[in-house]
């Protein structure tokens, strides 16, 4: 579990939960670039709650401040359709403020 830094929040955060929303955003940040087999771009409605919409396009896994080269809390994604993958620092999922 990861806790919010910023004093006025402190909320606990389940490192599934920040996975879920994070993959959940990359996944919808691709989606507008990417188009349907009918031609038509894809619709941010049709997201399923039983099965991730990220589910075998997109992975994640969470580094603490420790074993993070920036010294702070950062997730690696990687978008396992063409194997890129980058960091970016992990916010929290109620206030937005960035972990450390």
């Amino acid at each position: 579990m990861q806790i919010c830094d910023n004093p006025s929040c402190k909320v606990w955060l389940h490192e599934e939960c920040l996975i879920d929303a994070i993959l959940t955003k990359a996944h919808d940040s691709s989606a507008r670039f990417s188009i349907e087999t009918n031609g038509t771009p894809q619709s941010q409605s049709k997201k399923s709650k039983k099965i991730p919409v990220w589910l075998g396009k997109f992975s994640a896994k969470l580094k603490d401040p420790d074993s993070s080269e920036s010294g702070y809390t950062e997730v690696t994604i990687t978008d396992l359709r063409d194997g890129n993958s980058w960091s970016e620092r992990v916010p929290c999922l109620k206030c937005g403020s960035f972990l450390d």
